[in-house]
């Protein structure tokens, strides 16, 4: 049974290279689901909180295309519960969760019946949000995969933008600046066609961290410890855009170790950082808690834990 989910979490993994990758963040699992419920609840005074920490990014095929599409792995909720219509509207409406449509494996929320029959009607491909929900600049700019605020939006050649917000940066305004010195539209369909885009469950909010802050080498010694702001290394691929992570160190000692013994190649965690039993079993991306973990083949595997639901376990 372990080979078997061992060989299904890297058939999966390896064949989603290839057709998609995917880019998300990590926290506690605790905190994870606190900004997610803020999202939820319509609280859009926090909206800004709303994140990517809880969200499942899963490959769905459309007419034999995978694609990567940004839900909430616990509902398929997608655009974190906003009426897509509305948005071509006067303003952004929160949904009723009673008025839901699905599209592309994606449930969407309407604040109106009315709403529910124009997106049905005309087809989800009218208002559903380009690159599948994810921030456009992203794309075109660093060819990841990145969170949204969404309420940071545009109305583009009739197609429905979302893009990455938080206190200091907001790529709604970088795209309005930057597009057409840089080309941004062109690279954004490139890049989302090519499905060259990363898989890496890293913290947009915190310096791209990997491993909410632990060391990656300190897991093989059998006790996970927090690194030092001040002892880190960054791992880039060149491949894949200008996107980089990193990864924090409890010891100058496991630092040297990290660069000098192959780094992300040896010590990173296998699937991005994603479960490793929701690459296995669902072929699903999803956030894990980094002190749920396991050593498999010499590899670093994280697993999904909140509450009574524990990945490990089932693992």
């Amino acid at each position: 049974l372990k080979a078997s989910f061992w060989y299904a979490a890297m058939t999966h993994w390896m064949g989603m290279t290839i057709a998609i990758a995917t880019c998300a963040m990590v926290v506690a699992a605790a905190d994870t689901f606190e900004a997610d419920d803020e999202c939820l609840s319509g609280d859009q005074e926090n909206h800004g909180a709303c994140s990517l920490n809880a969200l499942q990014l899963r490959a769905q095929r459309q007419g034999g295309v995978e694609r990567a599409i940004n839900l909430d792995f616990r509902g398929q909720l997608a655009l974190q519960g906003y009426d897509p219509v509305s948005y071509f509207g006067d303003k952004p409406l929160q949904g009723d969760p009673s008025i839901t449509s699905q599209y592309q494996g994606g449930v969407y929320l309407f604040a109106t019946k009315e709403n529910k029959a124009l997106f049905e009607k005309e087809g989800g491909a009218r208002y559903a949000p380009v690159n599948g929900g994810f921030c456009a600049f992203a794309i075109a700019a660093a060819n990841e995969l990145g969170p949204i605020d969404p309420l940071a939006y545009r109305i583009l050649e009739g197609k429905l933008y979302v893009f990455f917000r938080d206190e200091k940066r907001d790529a709604s305004a970088l795209w309005d600046k930057l597009s057409e010195k840089l080309g941004l539209e062109a690279k954004r369909q490139a890049n989302w066609e090519g499905k060259t885009y990363l898989a890496v469950n890293q913290d947009f909010y915190n310096g791209h961290l990997m491993l909410s802050g632990y060391d990656p080498v300190s897991y093989f010694s059998g006790a996970p410890a927090k690194g030092s702001e001040d002892i880190t290394s960054t791992v880039t691929w060149s491949n894949h855009g200008s996107g980089s992570v990193t990864y924090r160190f409890a010891s100058k000692e496991n630092q040297a170790l990290f660069d000098s013994e192959g780094g992300a190649a040896k010590y990173a965690p296998m699937y991005g950082g994603f479960c490793a039993l929701a690459m296995a079993d669902s072929n699903a991306l999803v956030p894990a808690d980094p002190l749920s973990y396991k050593i498999v083949d010499g590899r670093l595997n994280v697993f999904f834990k909140i509450d009574d639901q524990v990945a490990l376990s089932a693992w």
